[in-house]
């Protein structure tokens, strides 16, 4: 519209001198301009806009569907005998009507016992026993009652969140993405998600990522160190008997 009015303006005033001319075109096209620019920071903001409703995407899938240990009755890992050694976690109680559970995991010649919950909010370890070599429900002791506890798996699983862990919440980890197809053994894995936790040691700052499949749970947990090299320290072997 201004070029328009500008043009029939020229025609009207042929009086007006050629440099007063150019300069009303100069200003239309200036205004041209900073139009354009106007649009260009517009779509800009639009994509970034986009971008960070991307990377906040929340998973549809329930958080219930990635709790570790619950729905079978043993599960075989093996680790890379420096991290981790190999473990054989066993279902001892199963989730009662408030969503308490026990489990043992046994690796060479040591026992430590668990107690977890499954809640609205997420999936918490209450408790844990070392040198745990009779069997004892532990699901109702004084350890597993008090309000020391770690968050191990919000019920909020959006992609970029971060949460707290730990009993002293000393771990900070964050739901990086949800992948489609995820191979461990052999066996593919759909929809496999992966929670990164950044850790300090005493070679440097390294980074753990914990990988959730459905109804499984833990299917692997992956150590990158400070100089950027990747390995397995933990791997699902077998996950075998139903708890339910």
């Amino acid at each position: 519209m201004r070029k328009f009015i500008t043009f029939v303006l020229s025609i009207m005033f042929l009086s007006i001198s050629s440099g007063q001319v150019i300069q009303a075109q100069e200003n239309n096209i200036n205004d041209s301009q900073q139009d354009e620019l106007l649009d260009s920071s517009e779509d800009q903001e639009t994509n970034e806009s986009l971008n960070d409703e991307s990377a906040s995407q929340e998973i549809s899938i329930s958080f219930e569907e990635f709790v570790p240990y619950a729905n079978f009755t043993n599960y075989q890992y093996q680790g890379d005998q420096v991290y981790f050694d190999a473990q054989d976690i066993i279902m001892e109680y199963s989730p009662d009507s408030n969503g308490i559970f026990q489990v043992t995991s046994f690796s060479g010649q040591e026992a430590i016992a668990y107690v977890y919950q499954i809640r609205d909010t997420g999936f918490y370890e209450l408790a844990s026993f070392n040198d745990y070599y009779v069997v004892e429900d532990l699901r109702y002791s004084p350890e597993a009652s008090d309000n020391d506890e770690s968050l191990i798996l919000p019920s909020n699983l959006t992609i970029g969140s971060s949460f707290s862990s730990g009993y002293n919440n000393e771990k900070r980890r964050m739901i990086s993405e949800l992948i489609s197809s995820y191979d461990v053994g052999g066996q593919t894995f759909n929809d496999v998600l992966r929670i990164e936790e950044q850790a300090q040691e005493d070679s440097g700052p390294v980074t753990y990522n914990y990988y959730y499949a459905p109804t499984v749970g833990i299917i692997v947990i992956e150590r990158t160190a400070s100089d950027g090299t990747t390995q397995r320290v933990l791997q699902l072997i077998s996950a075998q008997g139903s708890s339910h």
